[in-house]
């Protein structure tokens, strides 16, 4: 009988990082059927796993309580298991001390620092999902050719990734749009939003989702009152705050569109397979944080500063944001005709 093959998959945050782990969870199980994977992230980001099917158990790690969760970690991991650590921090350094088949995620980080500190771009470009898969393949993992995943509850006994068969004519009647991220840096201005908004009402009969967290929830009600104050008939809900992940997942599946800051939300709509278009403003693509797997466009400024940061700053360290106030409305609102007219024609 042939021995099964155990992997247990360490990325501990956030939500965005653990969406791009989902196509290196399917490719193991692509290249080894039985294998049993086990998933370590922090207790936080549950919702964004909880009912993946290709992971036979979800360990949630206590970061306030680190070293009693690292005790009880350890003997949650089998000591033949192969380890694929993706966070490759002192935490996990601590916790993987005594195991040997151990795989970590290259950080980068000159290349990291050449890109952000002197803008040099990387010969080879990475795309962090299929770094994720490199990483493990020391176990003869390989990218199975797919994109990512983020399952519902329904869909977990399901023998097939439903929005993977989703294969619809592209109609434009609702627009998802997630104006919120973690950093300042990292967020569209406002007014540029409730601008958009309008262009695209005043030409296209259809309605809008404002999508995000409780974080999000300031943002996206400055939007809703800008444009009641305006007194224009657009149909728009703001949807923030009230629902989980896998509640916006679904909110999400229900657009046509979505239009995205550099976020969480950006990776579920490209896991959920719903076009894309993602604004970047303090980040670059080239750091490898673009929607992957999914029909997307980034609309960007070409600012010298650019990318000042790697994750996103609490503020624009030159003190003039030239790389979201050079993105006006009128250039994402020609890009996204530009983009609904390709998608039409596909």
């Amino acid at each position: 009988m042939k021995k099964q093959t155990n992997f247990t998959i360490i990325r501990l945050s956030s939500i965005g990082d653990i969406v791009l782990t989902s196509a290196l969870i399917r490719s193991i199980k692509s290249t080894y059927p039985e294998a049993k994977i086990d998933f370590i992230t922090d207790k936080a980001f549950k919702e964004v796993l909880e009912f993946n099917p290709h992971i036979n158990k979800l360990i949630l790690y206590d970061k306030k309580n680190s070293l009693a969760s690292n005790d009880i970690l350890r003997n949650e991991i089998c000591e033949e298991t192969k380890i694929i650590d993706l966070q490759n921090n002192f935490r996990t350094k601590f916790l993987l001390r005594n195991f040997k088949q151990v795989a970590k995620m290259k950080k980068r980080r000159l290349q990291k620092l050449l890109l952000v500190h002197f803008k040099k771009t990387p010969k080879e470009q990475p795309i962090i999902p299929l770094l994720y898969i490199q990483t493990a393949e020391k176990f003869c993992i390989k990218h199975d050719g797919n994109g990512l995943e983020f399952w519902l509850e329904e869909e977990k006994k399901l023998d097939y990734y439903p929005p993977a068969e989703n294969k619809q004519n592209f109609k434009l009647q609702r627009i998802g749009i997630a104006p919120g991220a973690k950093h300042f840096t990292k967020r569209w201005l406002t007014e540029n939003f409730v601008e958009l908004i309008e262009k695209i009402h005043n030409k296209f009969n259809v309605e809008f989702y404002l999508l995000g967290g409780i974080s999000d929830m300031k943002i996206c009600e400055e939007i809703v009152e800008k444009i009641n104050r305006k007194k224009q008939s657009i149909k728009i809900q703001n949807t923030s705050g009230q629902t989980s992940l896998l509640t916006s997942a679904k909110l999400i599946d229900s657009c046509d569109i979505i239009i995205t800051n550099d976020t969480g939300l950006m990776h579920i709509a490209a896991a959920r397979h719903i076009p894309i278009i993602a604004i970047f403003g303090s980040t670059v693509k080239e750091l490898g944080f673009a929607p992957f797997g999914v029909e997307h466009i980034i609309c960007e400024a070409e600012v010298s500063c650019r990318p000042c940061t790697h994750i996103g700053r609490a503020k624009c360290p030159k003190k003039h944001f030239d790389c979201m106030q050079k993105i006006t409305a009128e250039k994402v609102f020609q890009d996204f005709e530009k983009f609904t007219n390709y998608l039409q024609s596909k």
